[in-house]
């Protein structure tokens, strides 16, 4: 670059000096070679005036005179040049000068410009004075400005920052944060899917993985493998969980206990398939508690309510009364009232039963369908004892009894309590009336009377007819066992045996 210099005694002065000195501007200019149109100086915004100041426009530095009055924002600085013509000494005027100069206007000219033959370049400017100025337009697009004009400055290339960096406000990320720490490296970034992924890896083992999906879903993996999900439906787990204690509510699931810890009161309770489908009632549920090595112990059947034992029931107790069989809706009055122990071979077959099985009296039954029953040690009776419908401790003590005259419904007949049998010792009288039906049961005797024992029997003789009936030995029943011509009529009847 040359020096315009001079020295004591006078020199000519040659276009060179003149060319010499613009380049030396046009070198200062070329630092913005490579910067947007920027203000240098000036061109601050008063009220309604913009005063007067240096820009920098198309590569050229310009002054700018500023404007005042102005009623529309934003407003436009733009190039604004011409050609200045003057005298050569060969011949008349030519341009002599390029004058590169600076309007300012709420439009900028759409026509070409008389020097660059292009639309005019420009910086606009608001109200309050914003527009590009040196700070960001030439420092702030090479390096990070303690206090930059503009709410965003951007770096271009990568960043290395020897010391701590300390964010007073939010630190943003448009794509990911990655975090290195010798071999162990972890990254925060947004995957293909939209979820935010939380992931570590340390010395080449597994990559462990936290995302948080579009859902709200939070999901944990080791590698590609899911762990567990939690979302607003709970959590879900694909692996064991191992814990100390789990609290729900108020219960407590803890070594090997699970308790109820929350209500201070004798009645508090563990509630187990009170609730099914949806928490709901909509289907029945059952309960099985095994032995460990994959066998039910115990089966409760929700539909049925049925409890299942698959193995002896010990109940052990201080108290005299340690088993009750409650029947939940009837009384003791009411002979509907049916209640049993079954036994039950493997199909589901009965084989015995003892309890209350007849709904037409109240009595006890014991019932071996397979056998006979066994009766180990001594018996007391304070009772009557029966034997085949025989009081068989009456009988121990030649029977001394009167049974009294019993009325015996005579079946099929209009006639009633015409009929009457009496027991007196061993000896059975059956008076009165009946009709003699064709054939079927004509009377039964009462179980308090004894039957005969051997085969007895009586005979009607009418005209040509004959009519017979009997009552087999040990028999209650009084049957027509023979009819010819001698039935449908009412006659007097006396049968009389010996036990």
């Amino acid at each position: 670059m040359k020096e315009f210099t001079s020295q004591t005694g006078g020199r000519y002065t040659y276009i060179d000096d003149i060319m010499n000195l613009q380049n030396l501007a046009l070198a200062f200019t070329s630092i913005f070679d490579e910067c947007d149109n920027f203000i240098i100086s000036g061109c601050q915004v008063s009220g309604t005036s913009i005063s007067a100041g240096y820009v920098y426009i198309n590569g050229k530095i310009r002054y700018c005179a500023g404007t005042s009055g102005v009623s529309k924002w934003p407003m436009y600085l733009y190039e604004n040049n011409s050609v200045e013509r003057v005298s050569y000494a060969d011949s008349g005027d030519k341009i002599g000068r390029n004058i590169y100069g600076c309007a300012v206007s709420s439009s900028v000219p759409i026509a070409n410009d008389v020097l660059t033959e292009a639309p005019p370049q420009f910086i606009n400017i608001t109200s309050d004075g914003t527009a590009l100025r040196l700070k960001e337009a030439l420092f702030g697009k090479y390096a990070l400005m303690i206090n930059s004009p503009n709410s965003v400055q951007t770096v271009q290339k990568d960043v290395v920052i020897d010391g701590t960096v300390i964010a007073n406000k939010d630190l943003t990320a448009q794509k990911g944060i990655n975090l290195t720490s010798g071999a162990a490296k972890a990254s925060i970034t947004y995957n293909a899917s939209g979820a935010l992924s939380i992931q570590s890896q340390l010395n080449g083992k597994p990559v462990y993985k936290v995302t948080i999906t579009e859902d709200g879903a939070i999901q944990f993996y080791i590698g590609d493998t899911l762990l567990a999900s939690l979302d607003s439906n709970g959590m879900t787990l694909k692996v064991t969980m191992s814990l100390n204690s789990i609290k729900a509510g108020n219960i407590v699931i803890a070594s090997n206990h699970i308790y109820n810890t929350g209500v201070a009161a004798d009645t508090s309770s563990i509630n187990i398939n009170m609730l099914g489908y949806n928490e709901g009632d909509s289907y029945y549920r059952d309960t099985k508690i095994g032995d460990g090595k994959n066998t039910v112990i115990l089966e409760i059947t929700g539909k049925s309510k049925a409890s299942i034992f698959y193995g002896p029931v010990k109940i052990s107790h201080a108290d005299s009364s340690i088993l009750s069989l409650k029947n939940a809706s009837l009384p003791k009055t009411d002979n509907q009232l049916i209640t049993c122990l079954n036994w039950e071979d493997k199909n589901s077959e009965q084989i015995g039963y003892m309890g209350y099985s007849n709904i037409s009296n109240k009595d006890l039954y014991i019932k071996n369908n397979i056998g006979n029953l066994i009766l180990s040690n001594d018996v007391y009776v304070t009772g009557k004892l029966f034997v085949g419908g025989i009081d068989v401790i009456a009988r121990t003590i030649e029977y001394p009894k009167d049974s009294g005259w019993i009325a015996i419904n005579v079946q099929n007949c209009g006639i009633t309590t015409k009929l009457y049998v009496r027991q007196v010792g061993k000896v059975v009288s059956i008076q009165g009336e009946l009709h003699t039906h064709h054939n079927g049961t004509i009377f039964t005797l009462p179980n308090t009377i004894d039957p005969p024992k051997y085969k007895i029997g009586y005979s009607h003789n009418k005209g040509r007819g004959n009519w017979h009936c009997t009552i087999q030995g040990g028999q209650r029943n009084c049957v027509v066992d023979y009819c010819n011509n001698g039935c449908s009529e009412y006659i007097g009847f006396l049968m009389t045996y010996i036990i």
